[in-house]
């Protein structure tokens, strides 16, 4: 008693393993079954102390009610002892064995004082034998041992008079007795049994929502990682888009996807980048800057159904039934918007959809920035190297003549144009000339140009592109005549500056295609322009000096024969003298 009776708590050792899983659940069981027996020898004891005197009614047997009383009140004394055991940590299984071997003996005092008539509650060891079977075969089998010793001695020692003078009644009375004592012992675990099962059962639903969770979770994980992989296969922003797109649509089961950024040029705000199942690009309307600003505040706009609600308007001549309309966002910066749904089915979309959506955009958005970032890095590297080109190409040989034809002809292929023209203005006759040029189209055209004077006044766009340094014309117009009369579909002019003031202007455009020139092409001609001033100060430079070099020779020559003329005639006539010629030589010679 004392080792499974402990006086303290029980320590605990924090290294020692919990039980789980299965153990767990027998532990679980151990103390129910614990819990069960302290309770049923209190309500059992009260029973049979209460229907002692209606049995001896009933039965027309004499019962000894006070000596079976005690040993109840006794036995249930020991119940508080036993929850006291449990709530200081003792084991259970040895706790289990303890109360059914005591309350087995308790039984089989209370018959040995019933005398006579205890053989005719031997059933009532079925109170012990039941629990017994609940925790092991073992327990089961010592029980069931235990019971059956201990009812032998009872027969070998109290006499069998009652069993031969029991009456129909007391033979029906006493069983049913037991047997109503047993089922209501056996209510106990079969409470904690219902108590298991529903806990079981809402474990059961809290697992099979998890797994949906789990699945769903791993379809996104999926989902996201193949659209990485798309994004990751290319640094080109077109093809990038176009897998993205392909990806999106198969993960999300949608019809329809597209991209949609930001641009602060256009009217609606926003640009369609690039579009997946929805035919001919659809056109981003002014309707969509009201939309565009709703979906990057609330981050995921849904549109169960495209012909009503907000963004109906921005997306009526798009032909979707649907849409799903996610904020593109890289760090703090918003990129775009990120849509998908269904052409022809109006519904709702679900969890993982929305979540899937979500992801995409945020990739979206990281995928469209890096690829961005290349395109500008790749871009910077070609300026570089064609303003390199450039420089090269004067350096060879500055001061040939047709260095700015040749510079000319170089920007024209760097550019992508038709033609570039380097003008060069006379500011006192407020005029200018086409020096040096490219034309591919039309090269007659610059071969007559190149003979005539234009007034500067007759060019208002050249004033305008000295005050913004650029000035672009993207179609011919009926207020640029000269555009027309010269067959321009596209002129943009850079001012040429040398020491605050305009020299010229470096031109260039197309005789068929319109503009604008992109933001590359400007700034390869700005940079251009800024070496066609070196060029054109280094070639003046080198004129200069070959002009001061040729007034030097020509200044040497002239004094070099100017002095050599009269002395050869002083060392002639000292040669004559010298010789005697002239006779001898006198003291005044």
């Amino acid at each position: 008693m004392r080792r499974i009776l402990p006086r303290g708590p029980k320590p605990v050792d924090p290294a020692a393993a919990q039980p789980t899983g299965v153990a767990q659940l027998e532990e679980s069981d151990l103390a129910a079954i614990n819990l069960w027996l302290c309770e049923t020898r209190l309500r059992t004891g009260l029973i049979v102390a209460a229907a002692m005197p209606v049995l001896g009614h009933l039965g027309g047997v004499v019962l000894s009610w006070l000596p079976v009383t005690l040993v109840c009140l006794v036995t249930a004394t020991l119940s508080p002892l036993y929850r006291r055991a449990m709530a200081q940590g003792a084991n259970l299984r040895n706790l289990v064995y303890l109360q059914l071997t005591l309350d087995t003996i308790a039984i089989a005092i209370g018959l040995l004082v019933l005398g006579p008539a205890g053989l005719l509650f031997g059933h009532f060891f079925l109170m012990t034998i039941v629990p017994a079977t609940m925790v092991s075969a073992t327990c089961s089998l010592t029980i069931t041992l235990l019971a059956t010793v201990v009812y032998g001695s009872l027969v070998a020692i109290v006499p069998n008079s009652a069993l031969r003078e029991s009456s129909l009644s007391t033979l029906f009375v006493v069983p049913v007795f037991i047997f109503g004592v047993v089922a209501s012992q056996c209510y106990f675990y079969k409470r904690h049994m219902r108590d298991k099962n529903r806990r079981l059962a809402e474990a059961g639903e809290r697992l099979a929502a998890t797994n949906v969770e789990l699945t769903v979770a791993a379809e996104t994980a999926l989902g996201l990682f193949q659209v990485s992989r798309a994004l990751g296969t290319s640094l080109d922003l077109a093809v990038v888009i176009d897998r993205l797109h392909a990806v999106a649509a198969e993960r999300l089961k949608t019809d329809w996807c597209a991209t949609i950024l930001t641009d602060t040029t256009s009217s609606s705000g926003y640009r369609m980048m690039a579009s997946y199942g929805l035919g001919a690009s659809p056109v981003i309307s002014t309707a969509f800057w009201d939309f565009g600003a709703l979906v990057l505040a609330e981050g995921v706009v849904e549109m169960v159904d495209a012909t009503a609600g907000p963004g109906a308007r921005a997306v009526k001549d798009w032909g979707i039934a649907s849409g799903l309309f996610t904020g593109m966002r890289c760090g703090n910066r918003t990129v775009g918007v990120f849509a998908t749904g269904n052409r022809s089915t109006p519904g709702s979309f679900t969890s993982p959809q929305r979540e899937l959506a979500a992801g995409i955009a945020t990739q979206a958005a990281f995928a469209i920035e890096n690829a961005t970032l290349h395109a500008r890095q790749r871009e910077e590297a070609e300026i570089s190297a064609a303003l390199l080109h450039a420089s090269e190409l004067l350096n060879a040989n500055p001061d040939a003549d047709d260095r700015l034809d040749r510079l000319s002809a170089l920007t024209s292929d760097l550019v992508g144009c038709e033609f570039v023209n380097i003008l060069l203005c006379d500011s006192k006759l407020q005029t200018f000339r086409v020096t040096a040029g490219t034309d591919r189209s039309t090269p007659n055209l610059l071969v007559e140009v190149k003979q005539l004077d234009f007034e500067l006044s007759d060019f208002p766009e050249l004033g305008h592109a000295d005050h913004h340094g650029w000035c672009e014309i993207e179609t011919a117009s009926p207020e640029v005549s000269w555009m027309t009369r010269w067959s321009l579909r596209s002129w943009a002019a850079i001012p040429l500056h040398l020491r605050g003031e305009v020299i010229g202007y470096l031109t260039a455009g197309s005789h068929s295609q319109p503009g604008p020139f992109s933001a590359k092409a400007r700034r390869l001609l700005t940079g251009i322009a800024q070496q066609t001033v070196t060029a054109i100060e280094n070639g003046r430079l080198l004129s200069n000096l070959r002009a001061a070099n040729s007034l030097k020779s020509e200044f040497i020559g002239t004094m070099s024969h100017e002095l050599r003329t009269p002395l050869n005639a002083i060392i002639g006539y000292n040669e004559l003298l010298g010789d005697g010629e002239f006779g001898a030589v006198t003291v005044e010679q």
